[in-house]
């Protein structure tokens, strides 16, 4: 009797977490098939009741609190999510206090671990193959921005960089691949999930995988600053899901950040150049992202026109700077935004979506 108990315990905590499921899938479809606008895009029920389905629903019904009622002596987290589990932010639901990464499954895992670990800040630069969406002003900042942070990086710029060009840039290069435009995850054929380069070329999970020559075993870090980059899809009917994080990991790459949903262009630009910021300051990449994400979620509109101002400064392209500048004068014009005490970015739509998948530590 009482194992019978504990089968329908189970039973219907998956019933609950598959109606969940349902629930938060329908409403991101609904939200990407909205005609809406800027403004109306706040307000949409994806966002509008993600903190709550995320911190109170999501969270219950996983009992993560049982989980936490074991790990008092840790202090960092690798999560291997299961089946549908690989479309959420877990990390979201375990207190501050941990340091998580994931692993899309155990045997990536354990590759990784068997490679000779690729020390990600040594006394070097690392060699940067940096995309850049040239016709968004934010992601234009943000790959000027990491070519300021990472002199003699080689960058390349959407458009009009061709899948080949850039194919061959990874196959030349050792470090970091950094991308910043469109990706795209594709359910129905996780290999055709991409990276948007100039139209119609794109860079797709299958040609990451086929390319013998593309070896990312040297490479400490991919960061795909693009939407649905970190979503993944059942290619078979044994427990392997497949997308573009899994992609660059099965060819040797020590860590990739990705994202679970389509993220805001201007928030993505900030929360990046700060992840890189901290890189730079010798932080693990794990420790570099959580604390970008602290601090985005507490930057106040003072603090974002300053920080605006700091990052003109250093960057070389006059047009970048101008855009920021004006950018902090127009923060500065409104008396209500400066004495607020408000974070800009605390709803966790802008950077509860950015992930960090790789090697174990």
């Amino acid at each position: 009797m009482e194992g019978e108990g504990l089968y329908l315990a189970h039973l219907h905590q998956l019933q609950r977490f598959e109606g969940w499921m349902q629930k938060w899938k329908q409403a991101y479809q609904d939200y990407c098939q909205g005609n809406y606008t800027s403004a109306a895009k706040e307000t949409a029920p994806w966002r509008q009741d993600m903190e709550d389905m995320l911190l109170n629903q999501l969270r219950d019904v996983l009992e993560i609190h049982r989980l936490r009622d074991n790990l008092k002596d840790v202090d960092h987290l690798i999560l291997i999510p299961h089946r549908e589990l690989h479309l959420l932010p877990l990390d979201y639901l375990f207190p501050e206090r941990f340091t998580i990464t994931y692993l899309p499954s155990f045997q990536i895992g354990l590759k990784l671990l068997a490679q000779p670990f690729n020390q990600l800040l040594g006394d070097d630069p690392p060699n940067i193959v940096n995309v850049g969406n040239s016709e968004l002003p934010f992601d234009n900042i943000e790959s000027v921005a990491l070519a300021s942070l990472y002199p003699g990086c080689r960058q390349l710029q959407i458009p009009p960089v061709k899948q080949k060009a850039l194919i061959d840039a990874l196959r030349e290069n050792t470090g970091f691949f950094h991308f910043t435009g469109h990706g795209d995850h594709i359910p129905e054929q996780p290999r055709e999930s991409f990276l948007m380069l100039a139209e119609p070329d794109k860079l797709t999970l299958g040609d990451i995988v086929d390319d013998d020559e593309l070896d990312f075993s040297q490479y400490q870090l991919i960061c795909l600053s693009a939407c649905e980059t970190g979503i993944t899809s059942q290619e078979s009917l044994v427990d392997e899901y497949v997308g573009l994080v899994s992609g660059f990991l099965a060819k040797g790459a020590n860590y990739v950040v990705s994202t679970l949903w389509r993220v805001d262009e201007r928030s993505t630009a900030i929360l990046m150049i700060k992840f890189y910021q901290l890189l730079k300051q010798k932080e693990s990449p794990a420790a570099a992202l959580k604390q970008a994400k602290e601090w985005l979620r507490q930057l106040t509109y003072e603090g974002l026109a300053k920080w605006y101002c700091d990052l003109a400064k250093d960057l070389d392209e006059p047009l970048c700077r101008e855009y920021l500048e004006t950018e902090a004068r127009s923060i500065e014009k409104e008396p209500a935004q400066m004495t607020s005490t408000e974070p800009v970015y605390a709803h966790p739509y802008y950077w509860a979506g950015f992930i960090l998948t790789g090697k174990p530590v």
